[in-house]
C-alpha cells in the first residue's frame, strides 16, 4: 500500500520519495496513510498512527524496509530480490505516467 501511495498522482502532501534511486520514503500525514492502511486492508475501524508504525516495523524483520535513523517519519525499502522486483515496477509506472503528462502537454 504504501507503494502504491508514492506512485499516485496527488498523495504527495501524503507521502513523497525523499531519493527514489536510494528507495527512501517520508509519511507526511501519518493519520492519513494510518486511515487509507485501514480501508486499503478490510478493517471495520481505523488504525492509529501508532498502530501503523508498528505494521511497518514488521516489515523490518522481513527484510523489506528500514528505518532511516535520525529523520522522523523516514524509511526506506531495502535493495532485496522481492524489493526490487516492485521497485522495478514502480519505476515502470512512473515512466509511464510522466510520459502521459509530457503527452497531455503537448496538446
Amino acid at each position: 500500500m504504501v507503494k502504491d501511495l508514492l506512485q499516485m498522482d496527488g498523495t504527495t502532501h501524503l507521502i513523497e520519495w525523499i531519493d527514489f534511486s536510494k528507495l527512501e520514503f517520508r509519511i507526511k500525514d501519518g493519520a492519513r496513510v494510518s486511515r487509507l492502511w485501514s480501508q486499503v486492508n478490510g478493517r471495520q475501524h481505523d488504525i492509529s498512527y501508532e498502530s501503523f508504525k508498528r505494521t511497518i516495523r514488521h516489515y523490518y524483520g522481513k527484510g523489506i524496509v528500514e528505518k532511516i535513523l535520525k529523520k522522523p517519519h523516514c524509511y526506506k525499502f531495502v535493495k532485496s530480490s522481492k524489493t526490487m522486483a516492485v521497485i522495478a515496477d514502480l519505476d515502470r509506472k512512473r515512466t509511464q505516467t510522466q510520459e502521459r503528462k509530457e503527452v497531455k502537454a503537448e496538446t
